[in-house]
């Protein structure tokens, strides 16, 4: 199978596969646990594919931010790189990133502009940005992006 389409059933209710258990690895090529990692995996996972890596984007429990991971393969495993976006109010669990034009966006939720239901969420957008390496430049408030190649 060549693209993710062909991996989907005729009824799009469920992958033309077996469902695999996605690991996501640290630096050393170990297991990422969520009893002794803060960027474990936990929920609003979202996978991509730019210039022939998948990158498995995702939320921590008890987390503002959104991390990922690049693999070969859209089944993993994935190897941790970082975090993609850091909020700056409330928590952003839900994501996704879209190619639209030839630019990439990360569409996110959060509470800002609010005055008194902090469980509310305001729909954004903002353009992301790769390195060479392949890695993610992580956004920071307001838009303003952390290179660290």
């Amino acid at each position: 199978m060549d693209t993710i389409v062909e991996m989907v059933a005729d009824d799009i209710l469920e992958l033309a596969e077996d469902l695999k258990e996605i690991k996501i690895l640290d630096e050393k090529g170990a297991v990422m646990l969520s009893s002794n990692n803060y960027q474990h995996f936990f929920e609003a996972s979202w996978i991509h594919e730019y210039n022939g890596k998948f990158y498995f984007s995702y939320s921590m429990q008890d987390s503002t931010f959104i991390f990922y991971a690049i693999g070969y393969n859209p089944y993993g495993s994935f190897t941790y790189k970082g975090r993609i976006f850091n909020p700056f109010a409330g928590r952003n669990l839900n994501h996704s990133i879209y190619q639209l034009d030839n630019e990439w966006y990360l569409f996110y939720h959060d509470p800002t502009f609010l005055t008194s239901k902090q469980d509310l969420r305001n729909i954004k957008c903002i353009k992301i940005d790769y390195m060479k390496s392949g890695k993610i430049v992580t956004i920071d408030s307001y838009g303003i992006r952390r290179i660290a190649e």
